[in-house]
C-alpha cells in the first residue's frame, strides 16, 4: 500500500514539474514575442509617438489629422448620449466618430480618465496593435495545437511581417489584426473541443471591440463565429443547437447594444457610393505576385514602390494582399495531398468555407486577373446599396491569410523530421525579413519622414483663433487637389483642438454637401460674425482673388485664412488690396534670363531650376511706386529627395529673412514674399535670396543640386489710394 502511495505521489510530481516546465515556456514565448514586437515599434515607429506631446502630431497625414480631429472633438466636448456624437466635425450637423475611425472606445476611456492630456489615443493603439499582433497570432497557433516553441516563433514573426499589417500604419485604426486572429483562435478552439460559454462570451467581447475600433474587422469576426456554430452543430455535439442559438442571440445583442452607445445611426446624409465596390478589390493574383518585394527589386521611391502593378487603379493599397516570399515558401512546403476524412470535413469545413468567403468577398464581382478584367458582375442597388460602406473589401482577405500562415505553420510543426522542419523554418523567416524589408522602409518613413504642416503650425497658439467656428471653402469632398484636402484635414485638426468647429472636415462617408461657392465667402464678415473663413487658392482658382478683396484675410501658404478680430496670426502675410501688377517675369520660354544672378542652370521649356545650395534672383519692373511694399509671387515647384514631398526653402533680401516656404514636389504653385518699402533698392528692384539646404541631384546622370524650380514671377504693388479715401 505504501508502495502504491509513493507511485502516486512520484507521477503526481512528475506531472505537476512537467505543467510548470510547459507553462514556463509558454510564458517565455510570449514575453520573447511581446519584447520583440515593442523592438520593431520602437525602431520602425518610436516610442515616443505614444505622447500626446510628440511632434509627429501636430500635423499629421489627412487620415490620422481626421482620426485625431474627431478624438479632439470629443475631448474637448461635453459629455452627452450616444458617448461619441459630435456637432464639430461638420457643424452644424451631428456625426458620431466612428465615422472618423477614432478608435471610440479607447477615445471615451481616455476622456474618462484624462489621460488624453498625456496619451496620444492612435498612438497607444498603435503600440498595443504591435505587442497584440504576435500573441493573437500565439494564440491561434495553440488553438490549432501548435506546441514546438520555434513553430510559435515563427508564426508569432510572420504576423508581425505581413506585408498588409505593416502598410496599414498609416490608417491607425486597420492595425487592429489581432481582433480576427483572436476571432479565428477561438473559432478553431470552439471546433475541436466545444462552444462553451467562456467562448461565446469572447466573440460577444470581440464584436463589441470591433464595432468601437474599425468596422472592416466585423465580417472576418463574424465569418470566424458562424463558422463555430455551424462546427458545433454538424459535429453532432450534446444540445448544439441550443447552445448556438443562444450563442448568436449574445453576440449580436453585444454588437447592437454597442452600435446604438457608438451613435452608428448618426451617420452622413450621403453614403459612398455601392458602385465603387470592384475598385478597390484585391486582385486573384494580389496574394502571389510581388508587389513591394525587395527580393524582386521592386524599391520604396517616397509614394509607392517600383515595378508594381495596380489594375483598377485602387488595388495598389487597398486591395493589397501580397504574403511575402516567406509566407508563399511556408504554404508551398506545407502543402500534402491527402483525402479529408468525414470527421475532419465535419470539424473544419465550415472554417475553410469561412476563409473561402472572405476571399471571393475581397476579390468582389469585378475580378481581376493581374491586369486583366474577367468579367463584369452585378453591382449591390436598392436595398444592398448599404454594402458601398464596405468599398474597400480587398481588405477581407487579411481573415484568410492569417487563417493560411497559422495552417500552414501547423502543418510544418507535423512533418516527420524536425530538424528538417526546423531549418525550413528559419528559411521562411529569412526569406520574410529580407523580402519585407523595403515595405518596413515605407513604413519607418511614414512616421519618421512625416508630410508635416503646410501651414504655421503656430495657429494653434493664436488667441484670436480659439472658440470659433471655421469655414472652409471648398470643404473636403468638394475638392479634389490632394494638398488641398491635407490642408482641410490638418486645419480641422487645429479648430477642434483649439475648441472650435468646421463645416467639413474628412470622414469615412461623404457627406454630400453642396460644393458651389456662397456669396458669404465673398463678403467680409460682419460685427459679432466670429467664423474664420479658409481659401483655398488651388481649388476655388480665379474665386480666390474675389476673396481676397474681402479686407478681412491673411495669406496662408495655399490660400486664404478670413474673418474679423483675427490679429496678425503667427507666419502669415496679410493681404494687400487692390495689387497693381507691374511686370511678369518668365521662366518658361527657354530662353537665358538677366534675372537669374547666380546658381541657376540653363533654363528648359517648362521653367528654370536652382543648381546648389543657394540661388539668387534680381527682381525689377517699371513703375514702381517708391514708399511702397512689393508684392512677389513665384510660381514654383520643388525637388525633393523620395520619400519627402517638399523642400524646406528660406527667403531673404540682404541677409534679412522675410519667409520660410515648404514648397511642393507637384504641380506649378505661387508662394508670395512682402518685400518691405525699406528694403526696395533705388532703382525700384529687389535681389531675393534663396537658401536650398536640401538640393541634390535627380538622378545619378545629372549632377546639378537642384531643389527650387521657377515658371514665371509676377512683381506687383498695392494701388495708390483714391484721394477721397485719403480724406
Amino acid at each position: 500500500m505504501l508502495e502504491i502511495i509513493r507511485d502516486l505521489a512520484g507521477r503526481t510530481r512528475r506531472a505537476v514539474t512537467q505543467a510548470v516546465t510547459v507553462e514556463n515556456r509558454e510564458r517565455s514565448v510570449a514575453v520573447g514575442l511581446a519584447v520583440l514586437a515593442l523592438l520593431l515599434f520602437h525602431h520602425l515607429v518610436g516610442l515616443g509617438i505614444v505622447s500626446a506631446h510628440s511632434p509627429f502630431w501636430r500635423a499629421p497625414n489627412a487620415d490620422m489629422a481626421a482620426m485625431l480631429a474627431g478624438a479632439e472633438a470629443i475631448f474637448q466636448g461635453p459629455w452627452r448620449f450616444p458617448f461619441t456624437l459630435s456637432d464639430r466635425l461638420l457643424a452644424p450637423a451631428t456625426i458620431s466618430v466612428v465615422y472618423t475611425d477614432s478608435l471610440p472606445w479607447l477615445t471615451l476611456l481616455l476622456k474618462a480618465t484624462g489621460a488624453w492630456k498625456i496619451v496620444n489615443p492612435l498612438g497607444l493603439f498603435l503600440l498595443a496593435s504591435y505587442v497584440l499582433q504576435p500573441l493573437a497570432m500565439l494564440a491561434l497557433l495553440r488553438a490549432l495545437g501548435v506546441r514546438q516553441v520555434v513553430f510559435q516563433v515563427l508564426g508569432g514573426v510572420l504576423a508581425l511581417l505581413l506585408p498588409a499589417w505593416l502598410l496599414r500604419h498609416g490608417h491607425v485604426a486597420l492595425t487592429g489584426h489581432w481582433l480576427i486572429l483572436l476571432a479565428l483562435a477561438v473559432s478553431v478552439a470552439s471546433a475541436r473541443e466545444g462552444l462553451t460559454r467562456g467562448r461565446i462570451a469572447a466573440f460577444a467581447a470581440l464584436a463589441a471591440v470591433a464595432a468601437g475600433l474599425h468596422a472592416y474587422h466585423l465580417p472576418p469576426i463574424g465569418l470566424a463565429f458562424a463558422a463555430a456554430l455551424v462546427s458545433e452543430v454538424a459535429q453532432g455535439r450534446a444540445h448544439a443547437l441550443r447552445r448556438s442559438a443562444i450563442a448568436a442571440i449574445v453576440v449580436l445583442a453585444s454588437l447592437g447594444a454597442s452600435a446604438f452607445v457608438l451613435g452608428y445611426g448618426a451617420a452622413p446624409a450621403k453614403h459612398a457610393a455601392a458602385g465603387m465596390i470592384g475598385y478597390y478589390s484585391m486582385n486573384i493574383l494580389g496574394p502571389v505576385l510581388p508587389q513591394g518585394s525587395a527580393l524582386f527589386g521592386q524599391t520604396y521611391n517616397g509614394g509607392w514602390f517600383t515595378h508594381t502593378f495596380d489594375a483598377s487603379g485602387g488595388q495598389a493599397f487597398e486591395g493589397y494582399a501580397y504574403l511575402g516570399l516567406g509566407v508563399l515558401l511556408l504554404v508551398v512546403s506545407a502543402i500534402r495531398l491527402s483525402k479529408p476524412s468525414s470527421a475532419w470535413v465535419r470539424r473544419w469545413l465550415p472554417l475553410t468555407l469561412a476563409a473561402v468567403a472572405l476571399t471571393v468577398a475581397a476579390i468582389g464581382p469585378r475580378p481581376f486577373l493581374g491586369m486583366h478584367l474577367l468579367f463584369e458582375g452585378p453591382q449591390p442597388s436598392g436595398p444592398l446599396a448599404w454594402l458601398g460602406l464596405f468599398r474597400a473589401h480587398g481588405r477581407f482577405f487579411w481573415g484568410a491569410a492569417y487563417l493560411l500562415i497559422a495552417v500552414s505553420t501547423l502543418r510544418l510543426s507535423q512533418l516527420a523530421r524536425p530538424i528538417t522542419a526546423a531549418v525550413l523554418a528559419v528559411v521562411v523567416l529569412a526569406l520574410q525579413i529580407a523580402d519585407t524589408s523595403q515595405i518596413r522602409l515605407q513604413t519607418r518613413d511614414s512616421f519618421v519622414r512625416a508630410p508635416g504642416p503646410l501651414h504655421p503650425v503656430e495657429l494653434e497658439t493664436a488667441p484670436g483663433l480659439r472658440g470659433r467656428p471655421w469655414i472652409f471653402a471648398p470643404t473636403f469632398y468638394c475638392t479634389t487637389d490632394a494638398a488641398d484636402r491635407q490642408e482641410i484635414a490638418q486645419l480641422s485638426l487645429t479648430a477642434t483642438r483649439t475648441g472650435g468647429t468646421s463645416n467639413g472636415a474628412y470622414t469615412a462617408q461623404d457627406p454630400g454637401q453642396d460644393c458651389t461657392p456662397k456669396a458669404q465667402l465673398f463678403t467680409p464678415a460682419a460685427p459679432g460674425d466670429r467664423r474664420i473663413t479658409v481659401a483655398l487658392a488651388a481649388s476655388l482658382g480665379a474665386d480666390i482673388e474675389r476673396v481676397a478683396k474681402r479686407g478681412d484675410c491673411q495669406r496662408l501658404p495655399r490660400g486664404l485664412i478670413c474673418g474679423r478680430d483675427l490679429g496678425k496670426l503667427p507666419g502669415l502675410e496679410p493681404v494687400l488690396a487692390n495689387l497693381r501688377v507691374l511686370a511678369t517675369i518668365r521662366f518658361d520660354t527657354g530662353q537665358p534670363a538677366p534675372e537669374l544672378v547666380r546658381g541657376w542652370s540653363a533654363p528648359e521649356p517648362t521653367g528654370v531650376w536652382s543648381d546648389g545650395l543657394s540661388a539668387s534672383m534680381r527682381l525689377a519692373a517699371p513703375g514702381v511706386r517708391p514708399g511702397a511694399p512689393l508684392v512677389v509671387e513665384l510660381h514654383a515647384l520643388a525637388f525633393a529627395e523620395p520619400p519627402a514631398s517638399q523642400q524646406p526653402i528660406a527667403v531673404s533680401v540682404a541677409g534679412r529673412k522675410l519667409a520660410d516656404w515648404k514648397v511642393e514636389r507637384v504641380d506649378w504653385r505661387p508662394y508670395t514674399v512682402i518685400v518691405p518699402a525699406e528694403w526696395v533698392g533705388s532703382d525700384g528692384g529687389v535681389t531675393l535670396d534663396f537658401a536650398i539646404p536640401n538640393a541634390k541631384p535627380s538622378t545619378p546622370q545629372d549632377p546639378r543640386r537642384i531643389g527650387l524650380g521657377v515658371q514665371k514671377v509676377v512683381i506687383s504693388q498695392p494701388a495708390p489710394e483714391p484721394l477721397a479715401a485719403r480724406r
